[in-house]
């Protein structure tokens, strides 16, 4: 199977077993059947620092589109699918972060060199974004099971006032307003 086909059929696995919002998979779809966009389409790793990426993330159990265009950054899945149709004759670089761990293999053997960073800036910032993204996963797991917990003893025990913190605490939790690691220290 060629590279173009591969592409595809991993596009094509990300819409179907992870089911995105449909604005989502529209733009997916759309890349999948131009082919000016397919065979100018690139994966690579840190696509944020290159002159025009999408990256794919998942934010909570949803996955979202952002693209980064000449240092401008635009979530908006209109933008971005015009921004893909009208320049659809430009390379763009795409990411894929927070994979499951079934997929990373794919996504690496898609992997094109970044020529827009460093090697070793790589690596440094691979691992802190492993790093975070874990301890990230962690924490906000700890923190909901607890929340659960606590709501559950609240409604056991009759305590609204407890009731109607943790649940607004769990609900921030959701919107993850709270229990994420913004920097790790050097």
């Amino acid at each position: 199977m060629d590279i173009y086909n591969y592409k595809k059929q991993y596009l094509r696995h990300l819409i179907n077993f992870y089911q995105p919002y449909r604005e989502v998979s529209v733009i997916l779809k759309t890349i999948i059947e131009d082919t000016m966009i397919m065979e100018r389409l690139q994966f690579v790793s840190f696509a944020k620092n290159t002159p025009r990426a999408l990256v794919l993330a998942k934010k909570g159990q949803h996955w979202y589109l952002i693209m980064y265009l000449q240092g401008h950054v635009f979530d908006d899945v209109e933008q971005i699918y015009h921004e893909l149709k009208i320049n659809r004759h430009k390379t763009i670089f795409m990411e894929i972060e927070q994979l499951p761990a079934h997929l990373i293999a794919q996504n690496q053997a898609l992997q094109m060199y970044n020529p827009f960073i460093e090697h070793t800036k790589n690596i440094q910032s691979s691992v802190k974004q492993w790093v975070t993204m874990y301890l990230n996963d962690w924490l906000t797991q700890r923190l909901e099971k607890y929340y659960l917990a606590e709501i559950k003893q609240a409604l056991m025990d009759n305590k609204t006032k407890e009731f109607h913190y943790f649940a607004q605490k769990y609900h921030q939790l959701c919107r993850n307003e709270i229990g994420s690691v913004k920097h790790i220290n050097e």
